[in-house]
């Protein structure tokens, strides 16, 4: 079921009642809302493992508080028109294609590609029965008499 679509106005006003240190840095472009931010902690930066201090908590919470209200990270970032970065992207009214990881496993009554009677499938090449003078035949050939 997709998600449902949420203006840009409305991202904003989310964004400035729950994180008004974020919202000045919140830039529009086309039909996204972006967050030109790192939103990690000293220690994470420092890619420290297992931190539990209060800036890594507070971080974390920042960021699932932000991916559950829609927005996604960049990796690699965006660029915006006013040549910042952009990592936190909110897709308001611009649906988030979908990205199919792979064929996984097939849903139970789905027949499988691994079906010998699949009908798309070319017969096997039957191969020709050798006998006892064609195996002579080779090794004399062959030289391994």
């Amino acid at each position: 079921m997709p998600k449902p679509k949420i203006p840009q106005p409305e991202v904003l006003a989310w964004l400035e009642s729950n994180h008004p240190d974020l919202a000045p840095k919140a830039e529009l472009d086309r039909d996204w809302v972006w967050l030109a931010v790192d939103l990690r902690s000293e220690c994470q930066r420092q890619r420290k493992r297992d931190c539990a201090c209060e800036a890594c908590r507070a971080a974390i919470a920042k960021r699932e508080a932000l991916s559950d209200y829609g927005f996604r990270f960049a990796g690699r970032g965006h660029p915006l028109p006013s040549g910042a970065i952009g990592t936190w992207g909110h897709s308001c009214t611009h649906p988030i294609r979908y990205k199919g990881i792979g064929r996984g496993a097939a849903p139970p009554g789905r027949p499988t590609t691994s079906e010998p009677d699949k009908p798309n499938r070319k017969p096997e090449r039957e191969q020709p029965a050798y006998t006892e003078a064609d195996a002579l035949a080779f090794s004399f050939a062959s030289g391994q008499m």
